[in-house]
């Protein structure tokens, strides 16, 4: 079953891959989800699903060893090519609302 996704807002924020944030609608589920886009130089494009950073005992965010806080998904697709299929509509989508978005820029 197809559904319509739509962008609802979409905040700029560009730091090494991260492009910005948007809201994601699903009319047909009454859906929306806040979504993470990212852009690589080479133009690639995807979108990732809310996550929570994973916490230590301490309450601190858990670090891998770059550094990085680690983040444990909130919501999953049922297979790859399905969540590939939402990130294809929701790119497009974005597009439409923000045709700006999609433009190589150096990071912040």
């Amino acid at each position: 079953m197809k559904h319509t996704v739509t962008v609802l807002k979409f905040r700029p924020f560009r730091r090494n891959t991260l492009v910005g944030f948007a809201t994601i609608r699903i009319d047909a589920l009454g859906l929306d989800i806040g979504e993470v886009i990212h852009q690589r130089p080479n133009g690639h494009r995807w979108t990732t699903l809310p996550a929570k950073p994973l916490l230590g005992a301490n309450g601190a965010a858990l670090r891998n060893s770059d550094g990085r806080i680690v983040y444990a998904s909130v919501l999953g697709f049922r297979d790859r090519a399905v969540g590939e299929a939402f990130s294809e509509a929701a790119l497009a989508a974005l597009l439409k609302f923000a045709p700006d978005a999609s433009k190589n820029e150096t990071a912040a």
